[in-house]
């Protein structure tokens, strides 16, 4: 029988879109246990969660339970096992060395934004934000938009986990959710949109978010 899998993540996208991306993009069933916040505190100390924390993928096969924590070993898991005919598996080195490096930067950009995000002090939390705008982003960006190619793509011709993970940043910027950043700061950068626009508009992808309405 096939494994059975049950990712376990709040009901919002945050770390957890990219996996369910990434199972829809390699046409793999999943159950989609999302929960709400009042529910985390008694999932965290379920004993389910090996650091505490989520998003974790819980798979079951030939009666044995095996659980995966952190976003990108559980990306990592679904590409090995069910990516060969997704686009999204790679096996030339350089092409391997592409994706982890746009991942690399994207995950040190994420943590930089997300202490910001729970900074407490409001002042200092706004003064962090107007150096990301003025002098962070723009570096970073400019330097991820010269190594994506021109069609779109961090490697090849198809999407990887990594353009997955850069659409999810577009998106975050374009929702306006960050105070004193602004909604169009990455418009500049025509390889990132157009990544952004591949993810979008793969047709698997649309399906998914269909199913979803």
């Amino acid at each position: 029988m096939p494994a059975t899998y049950t990712l376990y993540y709040f009901d919002l996208a945050g770390r957890g879109e990219p996996i369910r991306l990434t199972f829809a993009l390699c046409d793999t069933p999943f159950n989609d246990n999302r929960f709400k916040r009042e529910e985390w505190p008694a999932l965290k100390t379920s004993g389910k969660c090996p650091y505490g924390q989520v998003p974790i993928l819980e798979i079951e096969s030939g009666g044995s339970t095996h659980t995966i924590a952190e976003s990108s070993a559980i990306c990592d898991y679904i590409i090995a096992a069910h990516g060969d005919g997704s686009g999204m598996k790679r096996t030339d080195p350089i092409e391997i060395a592409k994706v982890s490096e746009a991942l690399s930067v994207m995950n040190s950009f994420a943590m930089k934004l997300s202490g910001n995000i729970h900074e407490k002090d409001q002042e200092r939390k706004m003064s962090e934000r107007k150096e990301m705008v003025e002098t962070s982003i723009p570096f970073i960006m400019s330097a991820l938009d010269g190594r994506i190619q021109d069609t779109g793509f961090v490697s090849e011709g198809t999407i990887t986990i990594a353009d997955i993970l850069i659409e999810a940043f577009v998106t975050r910027f374009e929702s306006g959710i960050l105070d004193g950043v602004p909604e169009d700061i990455l418009k500049p950068y025509k390889n990132i949109n157009k990544c952004a626009e591949n993810v979008r508009n793969h047709p698997k992808i649309k399906a998914y978010y269909a199913s979803k309405s």
